[in-house]
């Protein structure tokens, strides 16, 4: 909390990045449900991610990281205009930005003086699953998809600051499963990339659900599908959630 009796910016953000402990998230979504202003900026910071991941991030991480790999760490500070800002967060913020994962905005705390300075992020956990068609063929599998038993999908993890991911799925008949880790028991850490292993959709038809849950700290897998299966929110945790209709395949 600020002076004011507000969430800080730093706060809100390590919120968003799912960096705060159990404890410290409980409170600060707490908070949320109850503070108007707080919520706003909240709801603000969602959407800038939001849009980050789906229009900024794709077009310029491949020029970024060119741009990186023989550049000086000095350089690199400047190539993101830290030599113009001197403040307390700059290490954490030049880690953050080094790793491709926020980009600096202009988004400025509400009150600068009371946050000490702190120098605001964007940029959120992402994760995508890709379909392998039994017919051939592959696809991204968005909100709605159609897919078909015997398709085989597999899962892309962009965990930015988290450190754990655990992966749940609901079938269509209601029951919720582990898919990463493999053993299922908590949440394993994570770096960016594809995961190990695909699965085969079995026969079943009807909307399946899947949740990437991100995480600082490693959280028990039995925790998070209780706190799923009632519709409540994981507790340290950012949550990427996508459904899909899985179809019988026509003759």
């Amino acid at each position: 909390m600020n002076a004011r009796g507000h969430l800080s910016a730093e706060t809100i953000d390590l919120l968003h990045l799912a960096a705060l402990k159990p404890d410290q998230a409980a409170v600060a979504q707490k908070h949320l449900e109850g503070c108007a202003a707080c919520r706003g900026r909240w709801d603000e910071l969602v959407s800038d991610s939001q849009k980050f991941a789906q229009y900024v991030y794709p077009r310029t991480v491949g020029e970024v990281t060119s741009r990186l790999v023989n550049t000086s760490l000095i350089d690199r500070l400047r190539l993101w205009g830290f030599g113009r800002m001197l403040v307390p967060a700059v290490g954490v913020a030049a880690a953050a930005a080094i790793a491709g994962v926020v980009v600096l905005g202009n988004r400025a705390p509400v009150n600068p003086a009371v946050d000490d300075g702190y120098v605001g992020i964007k940029g959120a956990p992402t994760f995508k699953v890709v379909a392998q068609r039994v017919s051939g063929g592959q696809l991204e599998v968005k909100n709605d998809t159609v897919l078909h038993p015997g398709d085989r999908v597999r899962f892309v993890a962009q965990p930015a600051g988290a450190r754990f991911l655990l992966v749940v799925g609901k079938d269509s008949r209601g029951s919720l499963n582990v898919y990463h880790p493999l053993d299922g028991q908590k949440s394993a850490e994570v770096k960016a990339g594809e995961l190990p292993g695909s699965f085969e959709l079995d026969d079943s038809v009807g909307t399946e659900q899947l949740w990437a849950v991100y995480s600082a700290e490693a959280l028990e897998a039995q925790a998070v599908k209780s706190a799923l299966g009632a519709g409540q929110s994981v507790p340290g945790a950012q949550v990427v959630a996508l459904s899909y209709r899985k179809e019988a395949k026509g003759p």
